[in-house]
C-alpha cells in the first residue's frame, strides 16, 4: 500500500490518502484481471485447438470409410444389375432352347412310334413282301423263292451298309442319351451355383447397408463427442485460468 508524501508543517488529507489507495489497488487488480482473462484464453485455445484436430482427424477418416463403403456398395449393385440382365436373357434362350428340345422330344416319339410299328408289321411279311420291301428301301433288286430272299451283290451291300449304320447309330444314340444327362446335371449345379451367388450378392448389399448406416452413426457421435468436448474444455480453460489468477493475486 502507498502512502501520499507530506511536506513539513503540513499534514496529509485522509480522504486523499484513501483515494490514492484504492487506486493504486484497482490498478492492480485490472491488470491482474487482464493476465486472468488472457491465460484462461490461451488455455481454452490451446486445448480446443488440439480437441478439433483430432475431431477433424477422426471425421476425416469415418468420411473416407464412408466413402470406400459407398464405392463398394455401388460396385456390388452393378453387379448384381448385371448378373439380373445376365439370367434374363439366359432365361430367354432357355425357353427358347427348350422349346426346340420339347418339339424335337415331339418328333423323336413319333418317329419312334412309327419305327416300332413298321417293325411289327415288317415282322409279319412273308417272303415275297420282304423281298419287294427291301427292294424299294435300297432301290435295288430283291427276289423271293419260298422262304429264301435272294439280293444281287449291291443290294446285299447296301443292306450290309445299312446294318452297320444302324449299330453306329443305335450307339451314338445312347451316348448322346447319356452327354444330355451329363449337361443337365451340369446345368443344375450352374442353376444351384447361380442362386447361391445371388444369395451371397444380396447378403453383401445387406451387410454393406448395415456398414454405411453404422458409419453415419458413427459420424453423428463424433460430431456430438467434438461438441462436448468443446463446452468441457471451455469450463476447464476458465477454471484453470481463474485459479491460476488466484494464486497470483493471492500469492
Amino acid at each position: 500500500m502507498t502512502t501520499t508524501p507530506t511536506t513539513p508543517g503540513s499534514t496529509a488529507s485522509p480522504v486523499s490518502s484513501i483515494e490514492t489507495t484504492v487506486k493504486n489497488d484497482l490498478t492492480w487488480l485490472k491488470a491482474h484481471v487482464i493476465q486472468l482473462v488472457i491465460v484462461a484464453a490461451l488455455v481454452f485455445g490451446s486445448v480446443s485447438g488440439i480437441e478439433n484436430i483430432i475431431a477433424k482427424h477422426d471425421l476425416a477418416a469415418t468420411a473416407r470409410e464412408e466413402a470406400q463403403l459407398s464405392a463398394q456398395a455401388a460396385t456390388t449393385k452393378a453387379l448384381e444389375d448385371k448378373i439380373t440382365t445376365d439370367e434374363a436373357a439366359s432365361a430367354a434362350r432357355d425357353a427358347a432352347a427348350q422349346a426346340r428340345f420339347d418339339s424335337l422330344a415331339q418328333t423323336i416319339l413319333k418317329r419312334d412310334a412309327a419305327g416300332t410299328q413298321a417293325r411289327q408289321v415288317a415282322g409279319t411279311l412273308d417272303a415275297t413282301a420282304t423281298a419287294a420291301a427291301i427292294s424299294t428301301e435300297t432301290k435295288g433288286a430283291a427276289t423271293a423263292t419260298g422262304n429264301i430272299i435272294t439280293m444281287d451283290l449291291p443290294t446285299g451291300r447296301v443292306v450290309n451298309q445299312d446294318l452297320i449304320l444302324l449299330g453306329q447309330v443305335q450307339a451314338d444314340y445312347k451316348d448322346a442319351q447319356s452327354q444330355i444327362a451329363a449337361v443337365q446335371t451340369q446345368l443344375d449345379d450352374m442353376k444351384v451355383d447361380n442362386t447361391d451367388l445371388r444369395a451371397l450378392v444380396a447378403s453383401q448389399v445387406t451387410q454393406l447397408g448395415q456398414q454405411a448406416n453404422t458409419c453415419q452413426q458413427e459420424i453423428k457421435t463424433a460430431k456430438a463427442v467434438a461438441r462436448k468436448s468443446k463446452a468441457k474444455w471451455f469450463v476447464v480453460g476458465y477454471a484453470a485460468g481463474f485459479v491460476s489468477a488466484v494464486a497470483v493475486i493471492f500469492k
